[in-house]
């Protein structure tokens, strides 16, 4: 009992450790402490705590204060699957229904094979109003750039930790 007990305290302990690494190596947007972006009506001015909003009004999203991308790990797709939903001013989802947009990532810190998301769509939530979704696949864990590019329009990039 005594050993397993040992044996996964020091599992946690070095998981914690290379998370804390990896934190530490990755100059995620959170981490760089971006000043606060307020979205006007009818987007909520403020998140739930431990995420903020980033970008401008052409192109925004909502990061986690934490600099962590919270995808699932989908052994199926061997990949951290997760959607992003970006906003931007005037944006009509009713009328757009499969916006320009595209997402592209890239691994700061190995060599991953850079990644494309899905086609975008035009989608409405009570809460958060008109907005773009898209889902993107990272196949690794580690440090990454993200770069959201709505037509030719200048593009949004920000960088966060993949567990």
């Amino acid at each position: 009992m005594k050993t397993t007990i040992v044996a996964l305290l020091t599992a946690v302990l070095l998981a914690a450790a290379t998370q804390a690494q990896q934190l530490t190596t990755c100059p995620t947007t959170a981490s760089l402490q971006p000043g606060p972006f307020i979205p006007r009506a009818p987007h909520e001015a403020t998140l739930p705590r431990g995420s903020f909003w980033y970008g401008s009004e052409s192109l925004w999203t909502s990061l986690r204060d934490d600099g962590r991308w919270h995808g699932l790990y989908r052994s199926d797709l061997r990949a951290y699957r997760n959607k992003i939903m970006l906003f931007r001013k005037g944006f009509d989802s009713s009328k757009d229904y499969q916006p320009p947009l595209v997402v592209t990532a890239t691994r700061l810190d190995g060599s991953s094979p850079q990644v494309a998301s899905e086609r975008a769509s035009g989608a409405f939530n009570e809460d958060t109003g008109p907005m773009i979704m898209t889902a993107i696949d990272l196949p690794d864990s580690g440090c990454w750039s993200l770069t959201a590019r709505y037509a030719d329009e200048r593009p949004l990039s920000f960088v966060v930790s993949v567990p």
